[in-house]
């Protein structure tokens, strides 16, 4: 699985912990608040946090399915439901 950054919208990024996702969105809090201190981003946008943590299985295969049944390649985009 590729490292995810802030142009991964819609895409799945696997940590191996809970601890290390939850540090990375925190991170990437940092970063967006300190660009509204530098005048760089609105302060809505800044504080506004649309990553969230839920727990996966990664198939042998790579593909990954979350608990909610959503399906997702090995690229991190999104492929369907598992019924």
């Amino acid at each position: 699985m590729k490292e995810c950054g802030p142009d991964d919208l819609e895409r799945v990024c696997i940590f191996p912990t809970e601890l290390e996702a939850q540090r990375e969105i925190a991170d990437y809090m940092i970063t967006r608040l300190q660009q509204f201190l530098d005048g760089e981003r609105d302060f809505k946008d800044a504080v506004t946090v649309e990553e969230w943590v839920v727990e996966v299985d990664v198939l042998p295969d790579g593909t990954i399915v979350d608990a909610d049944g959503n399906v997702f390649g090995m690229d991190g985009e999104r492929s369907g439901r598992w019924d």
